[in-house]
């Protein structure tokens, strides 16, 4: 073996040396208490505050959610309402068109079918007489 093979061996023992320490204590303690860092401690009752996914806003909060309830039932029955009178005025206005094209069909009709009784009479007149 060479000199550069055994440098390599000796430098990896070295490494994997723990000197009695166990894992832990080689990488050290957690810290419950950050006083001494000047930090805020992890909580793990926030899940994101960036986002705003906190259990706190998770929870329900009754006179907030009652009154956006009433809110959003308002709105529900004013836009329903609006959408339902406007469709009546539609379907008012079509059945007064309905009823005034009835109206012009029923005279159109009944002047073509006097129309017709007349030709038929002169007709008949006309027969009669030859």
């Amino acid at each position: 073996m060479t000199k550069g093979h055994d440098a390599k061996t000796q430098a990896n023992r070295k490494s994997n040396q723990s000197n009695g320490l166990s894992g832990s204590e080689r990488l050290g303690e957690l810290q419950l208490n950050s006083t001494g860092l000047r930090t805020e401690p992890i909580r793990t009752d926030q899940t994101d505050r960036i986002w705003g996914n906190s259990d706190r806003d998770n929870q329900p909060q009754p006179e907030n959610n009652l009154g956006k309830i009433l809110e959003r039932l308002d709105k529900l029955e004013k836009e329903f309402l609006l959408y339902v009178d406007a469709h009546q005025d539609r379907l008012g206005a079509r059945l007064s068109e309905s009823q005034s094209k009835k109206l012009a069909f029923l005279e159109e009709a009944s002047s073509l079918r006097s129309d017709i009784y007349d030709l038929m009479s002169k007709e008949d007149c006309n027969n009669g007489n030859h």
